[in-house]
């Protein structure tokens, strides 16, 4: 996952407890601290924190204005880590915006795919963009990826990890957002040719792009679909990804099967 280290910024040593179980599993190091801005900075300047990870129920506002406001934090990805009963923290976490949300209890999948969006977060507010202009973006973003029809992945190049996935990629193939984020599409099993997954990246290396190229995606309960892909890499905070486009034309195909064999008598 890049650089090693999560630093947990809490006042209660014990509600890390979780976070530090999901982080061993991924491999990486975990630093606690208490609010303490100095000693924030200290750590941030002499270590490779992947991200810093928030427990938004201690200190003023002012504090947290002074902690945003340094560089070494603010250029950090950010994770505000929450229980949903408390939502009196809600208010006081948009000081630290962007940020992705981490609900409590905290397992290695929901780390990951929590570190995964916040470095995605951090990458699009630190392109120049004004903080309220990097908002909104991605608020039409989100709407627009989250209505589309189509089935859109984003995943990495490498592993098709995946990043993220649409409502309609949920809807479709019957899987949680939750199971997906986080596991390859190899370890779902949604390519049942493996060959066909590996041709297909080398075209996409050769050539840049596939579009509209039929396959057969297997969905949760092991069903085969029609499907046309297009695929195109992107580069998201250094990392090479793909993002993936899925038209699922299942019903399609069974109505122009049932005209050709009526055709056929």
């Amino acid at each position: 996952m890049g650089d090693s280290g999560i630093l947990l910024i809490a006042d209660r040593p014990a509600f890390g407890d979780d976070l530090a179980v999901a982080v061993r599993e991924l491999g990486l190091d975990l630093t606690v601290t208490p609010f303490a801005p100095d000693r924030i900075e200290e750590l941030i300047a002499s270590h490779a924190y992947k991200a810093v990870f928030v427990r938004p129920d201690w200190a003023s506002k002012d504090s947290v204005k002074r902690l945003v406001s340094s560089s070494g934090f603010g250029r950090l990805p950010r994770v505000l880590v929450l229980d949903a009963t408390d939502p009196e923290h809600y208010a006081q976490s948009e000081l630290l915006q962007p940020a992705a949300f981490l609900f409590t209890p905290v397992t290695a999948l929901s780390l990951r795919a929590a570190v995964d969006t916040a470095i995605r977060l951090c990458a699009l507010h630190g392109a120049g963009q004004p903080k309220h202009a990097a908002k909104s973006l991605m608020r039409r973003f989100s709407a627009i990826f989250n209505m589309a029809p189509e089935l859109i992945t984003v995943s990495t190049l490498d592993e098709g990890r995946y990043l993220e996935v649409n409502d309609a990629f949920v809807d479709i193939s019957g899987y949680a957002r939750d199971e997906v984020i986080g596991k390859t599409s190899l370890e779902l099993g949604i390519w049942p040719s493996l060959r066909e997954r590996e041709t297909i990246l080398k075209e996409i290396r050769e050539q840049g792009a596939i579009n509209n190229r039929e396959m057969l995606f297997r969905d949760r309960n092991g069903g085969l679909r029609d499907t046309l892909l297009s695929m195109a890499p992107v580069e998201i905070d250094g990392v090479q990804c793909l993002v993936s486009v899925v038209n699922d034309i299942t019903e399609r195909k069974k109505i122009q099967d049932e005209i050709a064999s009526l055709e056929r008598r």
